[in-house]
């Protein structure tokens, strides 16, 4: 294998490994990027040990090489600044989002106290029943009292008449 053919293979793929991080983002960015470096730095290891290999002593090789690992380097340093850029922009974007779900999961807790707080005071189905016997029972005295008024009101109707009767023979007085 000769080193541009090395070199341009460890391109290729610094430049796929530096899109995949950029997919990645967030909280994954630490360690992909130490992953990342570990293989750009073992890849470039690789590139030099093949570059004293293949050039031997001559020195045009060994230019050539030095190019094309300054280029790829520049590549590298290039492709990690615009993840750090991707990621510094997606942490403060999740950053933002936690915050809201945070203040959101507040609230709804709020509210969910003040329910759980209502309903241990709100009757139960069985307090519920209870009031409703009641309340029958309370309805059927009343009916049997409107009945016994009714009869009341008979008598008291009667007496009426009876002292209006008797109004007109002398006030109602005996003698």
């Amino acid at each position: 294998m000769t080193p541009d053919t090395l070199i341009k293979i460890i391109s290729d793929w610094g430049l796929w490994a530096l899109g995949g991080v950029l997919m990645l983002g967030g909280g994954y960015y630490a360690l992909a990027k130490t992953s990342l470096m570990e293989k750009i730095g073992r890849a470039l290891e690789d590139a030099r040990d093949a570059k004293e290999t293949a050039a031997g002593g001559d020195p045009q090789a060994r230019q050539q090489i030095n190019r094309v690992e300054r280029h790829l380097t520049e590549r590298i340093d290039k492709g990690l600044s615009e993840i750090r850029e991707e990621v510094g922009g997606l942490s403060d974007y999740m950053s933002g989002r936690f915050d809201e779900v945070t203040q959101t999961q507040a609230e709804h807790e709020r509210r969910l106290t003040q329910v759980e707080e209502f309903l241990k005071h709100a009757p139960t189905n069985k307090d519920l029943r209870a009031v409703e016997r009641r309340v029958s029972d309370v309805d059927g005295r009343v009916k049997g009292l409107a009945a016994s008024l009714g009869g009341v009101g008979r008598t008291v109707d009667l007496i009426h008449q009876h002292l209006l009767n008797a109004g007109g023979n002398g006030g109602g007085k005996s003698e």
